[in-house]
């Protein structure tokens, strides 16, 4: 009895298994990302709406750090875990990754953002309605447009944003850099 269930969930499992590794690796990259985004975006939106509340900033951190691990966690092995577009280019510039795969890895991985985004604002609908009073704005003390995205502060000028910009990406490339280099 109990080896031939084992012989019918070996067979189902074998009916049900995709066959393509293209489309696995997609549905990893799918995954991983949409994990990402729901734990990151919710704790955003977690905090946001609750004023401070029930969150603050280092709880937006922990929700980014630790949806960044679970969704490696659910990749890493199928996909190699890139989880972001510029990754899976990257990788394609280096060599490293076939340009073929690119197209469907990227749609894959905003597919899953978009999906995700969609979820956290479906489960806290209520809430932002409630925090903004129906009125959604990009900016001002009932901002929740952060929530899914960034903003420049309003008074940030246009060479205060190139200059932040250009900052980041050299902060990005040097602690890749020493990142890359203690591996």
């Amino acid at each position: 009895s109990r080896l031939q269930r084992a012989e019918m969930v070996d067979r189902l499992l074998r009916r049900c298994r995709i066959k393509s590794s293209l489309f696995r690796e997609c549905l990893a990259e799918f995954f991983g990302v949409y994990i990402l985004i729901l734990f990151g975006c919710g704790s955003v939106a977690q905090v946001t709406t609750s004023q401070n509340t029930k969150g603050e900033y280092l709880s937006i951190n922990l929700g980014f750090a630790l949806g960044t691990t679970f969704g490696i966690y659910v990749a890493k092995g199928v996909s190699g875990a890139h989880l972001n577009p510029a990754v899976s280019l990257t990788l394609c510039v280096l060599g490293r990754f076939s340009w073929t795969c690119l197209p469907f890895y990227v749609c894959s991985q905003l597919l899953g953002a978009f999906l995700a985004a969609a979820t956290v604002a479906l489960q806290y609908y209520d809430a932002i309605m409630d925090f903004t009073g129906g009125h959604l704005t990009v900016s001002g003390a009932t901002a929740t447009a952060g929530i899914f995205s960034t903003y420049p502060a309003d008074y940030l000028s246009l060479w205060g944003g190139v200059v932040d910009q250009v900052s980041i990406i050299y902060e990005t490339w040097k602690s890749t850099r020493i990142f890359s280099l203690c591996l």
